[in-house]
């Protein structure tokens, strides 16, 4: 699943030369196992590698605690962790407009 969901991610990037932001919103996940922990940083990197950073946004307590503890949080810098979805895409577009619905994976 995490395999998928990296490779659909990067085929997006290698089709949208304009892009600089993705944001991953982690509202349904409850628990991220070491396989999904490694995928995740490999993604960071390699996102980054491309010019495209990688932001998360509602990252329940327990999972960001796990995020913590294995050094996930190292390769995120201030900024890229956001409380809600919505407050990320406020963010990043860097005014107040209203945000358009995000596209289905």
């Amino acid at each position: 699943n995490t395999r998928n969901i990296e490779d659909r991610l990067l085929e997006y990037v290698a089709e949208q030369a304009d892009l600089k932001h993705i944001v991953l919103s982690f509202n349904s996940v409850n628990y991220v196992d070491s396989s999904g922990l490694e995928s995740l940083e490999a993604l960071i990197v390699r996102l980054r590698d491309a010019g495209v950073t990688l932001h998360l946004a509602e990252v329940k307590g327990p999972v960001m605690d796990r995020f913590d503890k294995v050094g996930l949080t190292e390769h995120l810098a201030p900024g890229q962790v956001f409380l809600s979805t919505h407050r990320a895409v406020v963010a990043l577009r860097g005014d107040s407009k209203p945000a358009e619905p995000a596209r289905a994976a």
